[in-house]
């Protein structure tokens, strides 16, 4: 016995040195010489400030607040971090001992005499000591893809903001070039009228009046065609949102303010803030913890068992032998 304690003491003491038990280390990049004269501590990357400091505009806050709690993509994202929060909280159970307790309840009688009535209450118990590391390996592999399930969260909320103020700017744009148009579409009813009336007074002839006509009609079939992409940015941005297609309300372009000073920073760090490049570096780790949990199986398992029970037919096999 004394023997296989000590066989068992070596191989733990050997395999804590081994990879299986190693953590995971991101793969870094030497960024000290890719940029000179670049003083990396005192650069402010514009990725780590909030988007209510971009958009100013109170109905485009309002939209984007709107998009993050109704948008279908955000909820679907939500609940991915759900389950991997609840894979996560299963492979930290796996830790704890597991019990089994199958109650059982018989009654039966032998050659028509009394009935008997029979209880047992079993309970069986087992714990698996992860001596080599199967266990932690699943741990840290939920822990990894649990991370990137909330980088995806962000991808996913990056991108709707990026929509909705991208859409939402296309439609003070459109607001704008509408409002022109239809001065431009004035201007032009007020030649064309005037030329008709040169022509009663004989100051000016058929062609000059068809060509002030079609020039107000070209502007005409504009304004519809303008009229035609807002109501179909509205009902983009409508989807986005969850709701049905509706006007959106919406301000000026003129009154629109927008930060005068933005900070890059050093393109590496704004790099590092991308949530698909840290998704990736994750989906590296998960790799790595699998292969090891993998590499882990391949070891015997260690499981300590106990069992025990109750029943209240103690002794009556001697006075009842039908009762076994």
């Amino acid at each position: 016995m004394k023997q296989y304690i000590i066989v068992l003491t070596v191989c733990i003491t050997l395999l804590s040195g081994c990879s299986i038990h190693k953590p995971f280390s991101h793969p870094g990049l030497p960024a000290g010489n890719l940029y000179r004269d670049a003083d990396s501590t005192g650069s402010v990357n514009s990725g780590n400030t909030g988007w209510e400091v971009f958009f100013t505009d109170p109905y485009l806050q309002k939209l984007i607040e709107k998009g993050l709690q109704n948008n279908t993509d955000m909820k679907t994202a939500h609940l991915r971090v759900e389950q991997s929060e609840a894979v996560l909280r299963m492979a930290k159970l796996a830790f704890l001992p597991s019990a089994n307790i199958p109650l059982q309840g018989v009654t039966g009688s032998f050659d028509g005499g009394k009935a008997n009535r029979s209880y047992s209450l079993p309970v069986a118990a087992s714990w698996e000591i992860d001596v080599f590391g199967r266990l932690h390996n699943s741990r840290k592999r939920a822990a990894a893809a649990l991370e990137q399930t909330k980088e995806y969260r962000q991808a996913v909320r990056t991108g709707m903001i990026a929509a909705i103020a991208n859409i939402y700017y296309s439609l003070l744009l459109l607001d704008g070039q509408l409002e022109v148009t239809e001065q431009t579409a004035r201007n032009w009813k007020n030649s064309m009228e005037t030329m008709r009336e040169l022509k009663k007074a004989g100051m000016a002839n058929e062609a000059a009046v068809s060509q002030s006509e079609a020039n107000y009609y070209s502007i005409e079939a504009s304004l519809h065609d303008l009229k035609y992409r807002i109501y179909g940015l509205e009902n983009s941005l409508s989807v986005i949102l969850g709701e049905a297609p509706h006007t959106i309300e919406r301000g000026k372009l003129d009154g629109q303010q927008l930060p005068e000073h933005l900070t890059v920073g050093i393109p590496l760090q704004t790099l590092g803030n991308r949530p698909d490049v840290k998704s990736a570096e994750l989906s590296l780790e998960q790799a790595y913890y699998a292969t090891n949990e993998t590499r882990a199986a391949f070891y015997p398992s260690l499981t300590l068992n106990g069992s025990a029970g109750w029943t209240n037919l103690v002794g009556n096999t001697i006075v009842n032998p039908g009762s076994v």
